[in-house]
């Protein structure tokens, strides 16, 4: 019965064994987790600080934008009075030099007599 007993301490024993290990294979599994769950929460404060910076930019550009369009139509009105002020200069510069030469006409014809 002895060899009987011997036969169960030892099956007894290499169940603890067994048991044993896989106990340590989960206690690694529980840190790997808690490695992976570290990593995933260090990520995703870095995607929500990457999310706030790419809201901080889309308002920059936003209010830039709107700038440019600003000062785009500042300078298409302002280009506009100036071709039409160009336009006027020559206008009044045409009919200077129409009146004048009405002008030295009627001089020269009063000259002659």
């Amino acid at each position: 019965m002895t060899s009987h007993g011997e036969v169960l301490h030892s099956f007894n024993y290499e169940l603890e064994k067994s048991l044993e290990s896989i106990k340590e294979r989960r206690i690694n599994v529980m840190n790997e987790i808690a490695n992976e769950e570290a990593k995933r929460k260090e990520i995703e404060e870095q995607i929500a600080k990457i999310r706030n910076e790419l809201y901080t930019i889309d308002s920059l550009l936003e209010s830039k934008y709107e700038l440019k369009n600003e000062y785009e139509k500042v300078i298409f009105n302002s280009e506009t009075a100036f071709k039409k002020i160009l336009e006027n200069s020559k206008t009044l510069h045409h009919i200077i030099r129409k009146d004048e030469h009405i002008i030295m006409k009627k001089i020269n014809d009063n000259k002659e007599l």
